[in-house]
């Protein structure tokens, strides 16, 4: 019977990822240096990627029980709270792991090929061009993007280089297995159990419309799970809730990513033409036509002292549901140098850490269930000591962005006003 030896996942045995500008990677929850490291689309099949290098040595290593530094997102987790995408994925599939390792050699060298789960990423095409983005993953970023330069020779950990962002107009996914993306994915869509469907946002992109209206077409009603900003639910002629209640409910998966609410949210998720009224009305579209949601949180240190608001927001709109033990949204702490939480003084932090406990226990009193959990890992980041320099970049960044959107984040965000004594 298996057994988990503390490193071992199984999407090596049954995930790819394929990034929008061809890279092909293992998950999407690696650390970023792995991004692409199974090869590209434009120069690898996907039976090469499969068994590339990178990809054998993951697995040897899973099935050793060694852990890697790709992993570390999860192995972080799991010392703060004991799951993590790995774990929930072990349990999820406990039954299928002897199977699914049957076939793989010493060397991690796996003969069958077992593609079950995609992860696509069409293009970085989006209309919202939130604060800890960037021009590879939001086309709406560019603009902003070249005022925002790195200072070479410096420690500056934000901003974006000339020779970055010349490489940013071609991201775009367009052939898999030498034929066009949509065309693959067609002809091979019936070995597929599970499709994530990311970006950019997916919910603006052709080729997504066309790849679900051909698996309606033909009946295939594989798992879906999108992740989006939730402000387009009509795009070109396709309303995609026309499309989605031909899906079956139970194998629809909507992760709304939804940082903020009210004026906050237009500031960090700032998007042209769209407002958070524009998002409210959707969240109340498809809450009220039966869909469950599952909000997805970015904490940074524009937004991590108001969780309990943005959550009892969810759970006051029937967002969080009974069934689901109130607890179906996600909280992920950004990696972004000076976004990351540990640039809040140590004040902000400490009344953060009270908030979010009290909060907890409220919630219990009023719902009758735990979701301190869901916190764990934001509050082990909150106790790590204030970053100096981080601040100081937090403050530069949120100054030229600022200028640079004719915004005033002091003004939107007034717990921040503390940051002005380290200028």
């Amino acid at each position: 019977m298996f057994k988990d030896n503390g490193s071992f996942c199984v999407k090596p045995w049954m995930f790819l990822m394929l990034g929008h500008n061809g890279e092909i990677s293992a998950c999407a929850k690696m650390t970023t240096n792995q991004r692409g490291a199974l090869g590209s689309t434009k120069d690898k099949t996907l039976n090469e990627a499969w068994n590339s290098p990178a990809m054998m040595e993951y697995r040897k290593n899973m099935l050793a029980g060694n852990k890697m530094l790709a992993c570390t997102k999860c192995y972080n987790r799991e010392a703060t709270n004991g799951d993590s995408p790995r774990t929930l994925l072990l349990k999820s599939n406990i039954d299928k792991i002897e199977s699914l390792i049957a076939n793989t050699d010493k060397d991690g060298f796996n003969s069958d090929y077992n593609i079950s789960w995609l992860d696509i990423r069409f293009s970085n095409k989006c209309n919202f061009k939130c604060r800890m983005c960037n021009p590879g993953s939001s086309t709406a970023w560019m603009q902003d993007a070249h005022k925002l330069k790195k200072v070479a020779g410096t420690n500056q950990q934000y901003g974006f280089t000339e020779e970055y962002l010349s490489s940013i107009p071609d991201k775009k996914l367009d052939t898999v297995n030498g034929v066009a993306t949509v065309d693959y994915l067609k002809e091979n869509v019936t070995k597929i159990e599970r499709i994530n469907f990311a970006g950019g946002e997916p919910l603006i992109m052709d080729e997504h419309y066309e790849l679900l209206n051909y698996l309606i077409v033909n009946n295939n009603y594989c798992n879906l799970t999108y992740h989006t900003n939730m402000s387009k639910l009509k795009y070109k002629n396709w309303n995609v809730l026309d499309l989605w209640n031909k899906w079956p409910k139970e194998k629809l998966n909507i992760w709304p990513s939804i940082d903020e609410i009210g004026e906050r949210a237009d500031l960090i998720r700032k998007v042209t033409n769209t407002t958070w009224t524009d998002i409210e009305e959707n969240l109340k579209v498809l809450t009220e036509n039966g869909f469950v949601l599952e909000p997805h949180i970015t904490a940074t240190a524009y937004n991590v002292f108001r969780l309990p608001e943005i959550i009892m927001y969810f759970y006051n709109n029937g967002v969080l549901v009974k069934e689901r033990r109130y607890a179906n949204f996600s909280i992920e702490i950004t990696y972004d140098y000076q976004l990351h939480v540990s640039s809040l003084p140590d004040s902000l932090r400490n009344e953060s850490i009270l908030k979010i406990n009290t909060f907890c226990n409220t919630f219990k009193d009023l719902t009758g269930y735990d979701v301190s959990f869901r916190f764990k890992h934001i509050l082990t980041a909150l106790n790590i000591p204030q970053d100096i320099e981080k601040t100081k970049q937090l403050i530069k960044f949120t100054a030229e962005l600022d200028a640079i959107r004719n915004e005033d984040t002091y003004k939107v965000i007034p717990e921040l006003e503390g940051l002005k004594t380290y200028m």
